[in-house]
């Protein structure tokens, strides 16, 4: 089963993607950390998140990129938890900086990203996808920003159309825009 989650910043999408893990998992509940530590505002929001789930039994992963790299840890009765596709893209296109964000690359990581969760979600039991609503502030960016904006956009499109489950998390609801939450 594949759920996708997306919601503003601290809108408890991570606590709903850890609720369900814990309701769907028969085994091993792995959580797919892929935030880098670069400031100290994502160092405290990464502390954040692994004492939230202290003592759940979670299996933890860092995996920044490159997600395909995990497939051979994987067991068939896992229910992984990515927490975040946000961040991932984003290590994705901006880890080398001399890396010019022309079409080929863009689609490359977009197509490998995609690719990886649909490898993942054949492998395991559940997966639950965690993402950020970066969408409705109407800023013009930086034409690389937007570039960002848009694939996660697509991504997000991409994954909702196959998943089982689409949720949002919007000022503390939970939105159901396809399947259900009676798991």
């Amino acid at each position: 089963m594949l759920i996708f989650i997306s919601g503003g910043v601290r809108s408890g999408k991570s606590s709903l993607g850890e609720n369900l893990t814990l309701k769907l998992a028969s085994a091993r509940k792995v959580y797919l950390a892929t935030a880098k530590p670069y400031d100290n505002e994502i160092k405290k929001r990464i502390l954040k998140h692994q004492f939230d789930r202290r003592n759940k039994g979670f299996f933890t992963i860092e995996k920044s990129e490159a997600l395909e790299g995990i497939l051979p840890m994987l067991k068939k009765d896992d229910t992984i938890l990515l927490d975040c596709l946000g961040a991932l893209l984003s290590n994705e296109i901006y880890g080398n900086l001399d890396q010019n964000l022309d079409d080929n690359f863009i689609i490359s990581v977009k197509k490998n990203i995609f690719n990886s969760i649909v490898s993942i979600n054949s492998q395991v039991s559940n997966i639950i996808v965690i993402s950020n609503e970066i969408f409705s502030d109407g800023i013009v960016y930086d034409p690389s920003i937007e570039v960002y904006i848009k694939v996660l956009g697509e991504l997000h499109q991409d994954i909702a159309s196959i998943a089982d489950t689409v949720i949002e998390c919007s000022f503390g609801n939970n939105i159901v825009h396809k399947g259900n939450l009676s798991m």
